[in-house]
C-alpha cells in the first residue's frame, strides 16, 4: 500500500504560490512540469528500491541516466517522475529550485495524473521522509549559490543568494531602489516603512502617461516580497523570491525566471 503524504513548512514554500504550466522548452532551458504538492512515499515496499535508479522503467530510466550525465544539465535541475515509473519530466539550468522542482512536474504530469520529484541535481530524493526532503533542498540551495564550504559545484546560483523575511526587510525598508526588468523597463521603487510603494517604469516604447509613478502597497508573506501596485500587473497582488548577487538584489518569478534587478540608490524619496 502507498500512502502519499503532503509536505509542509519548507517544502511547502515550493507550491504555495502556484503552479504554472509551461509550454514545451528546447535546451539550453529545459522542460519538465511542477505541481501542487510536493509528496513522500511511506511505504517500505517502494523505499526498498526508490534509491536506485533501476527503480525506473523503460524510458525514464534512459531519461534520468542522460540527465545525470549530459554537460547541459546544470543546476537547478529536477527530475520527477509518474507513480508508474515510466512517466518522466526534467528540467534545467534555472536560476531557482522552486523553478526547476515545478517545470520537471508539469510536463511529466503532462503523460501522467500523478508526479513527484525523483531527483534535485544529480541526487535522488524519491522516497525521503518530510524533514530529510526539507533539509536537502536547503543544503542543495547552499551549495548552487556556493554558500556552504562544502559547495560541490563550481558556478554561483544565478539568481544569487536567496533571501529570508527579516533580510528582506531590512534591505528594503525606507530605501529607493533602480534597476531594469526583463522586458527592459527602467524601473524606480521607493519602498517606505509605512507599506507604500512608489513605481516608476520607463522605456522607449512606453506612452507618457505610463511613465508617472505609481503608487501601491509592498509588504512581506513569509519569505517573500509581495506587492500590488495600479496599473501593474493589472492591479492584482503579485509575490516574489528575492535573491541578493553582490550590491543588486533580484526578484524571481513563480516559474524560475529573473524578472527585474535593482541596486539601492539612497532612501525612498519623499
Amino acid at each position: 500500500m502507498v500512502i502519499r503524504v503532503q509536505v509542509t513548512n519548507f517544502a511547502e514554500a515550493f507550491i504555495r504560490s502556484g503552479i504554472t504550466r509551461p509550454t514545451n522548452a528546447k535546451k539550453p532551458q529545459g522542460s519538465s512540469r511542477g505541481h501542487n504538492f510536493l509528496v513522500v512515499l511511506v511505504s517500505s515496499l517502494v523505499l526498498a528500491g526508490c534509491a536506485q535508479t533501476g527503480a525506473l522503467d523503460g524510458k525514464a530510466k534512459s531519461a534520468f541516466e542522460e540527465y545525470q550525465a549530459a554537460s547541459w544539465f546544470q543546476p537547478y535541475k529536477a527530475f520527477s517522475v509518474g507513480d508508474d515509473l515510466k512517466a518522466y519530466g526534467r528540467s534545467w539550468q534555472y536560476p531557482t529550485a522552486k523553478g526547476a522542482i515545478k517545470t520537471a512536474t508539469n510536463e511529466c504530469e503532462k503523460h501522467n495524473s500523478w508526479c513527484e520529484l525523483y531527483a534535485l541535481g544529480n541526487t535522488i530524493v524519491y522516497g525521503m521522509t518530510t524533514r530529510e526532503l526539507e533539509d536537502f533542498i536547503r543544503s542543495h540551495n547552499e551549495r548552487i549559490s556556493g554558500n556552504s564550504p562544502s559547495s560541490d559545484f563550481s558556478s554561483i546560483g544565478a539568481a544569487g543568494r536567496l533571501l529570508n523575511k527579516e533580510e528582506i526587510k531590512e534591505r528594503l525598508t525606507g530605501f529607493y531602489y533602480v534597476g531594469r526588468s526583463n522586458n527592459n523597463l527602467d524601473v524606480e521603487a521607493d519602498f517606505y516603512s509605512d507599506g507604500r510603494l512608489r513605481v516608476k517604469l520607463d522605456g522607449p516604447k512606453m506612452k507618457k502617461s505610463g511613465k508617472r509613478p505609481m503608487t501601491g502597497r509592498w509588504w512581506l508573506k513569509e519569505d517573500r516580497l509581495c506587492f500590488q501596485v495600479p496599473g501593474i500587473y493589472a492591479g492584482k497582488v503579485e509575490c516574489r523570491d528575492v535573491f541578493a548577487k553582490d550590491k543588486e538584489i533580484r526578484l524571481v518569478s513563480d516559474a524560475g525566471e529573473i524578472i527585474s534587478k535593482f541596486q539601492a540608490a539612497g532612501s525612498a524619496r519623499e
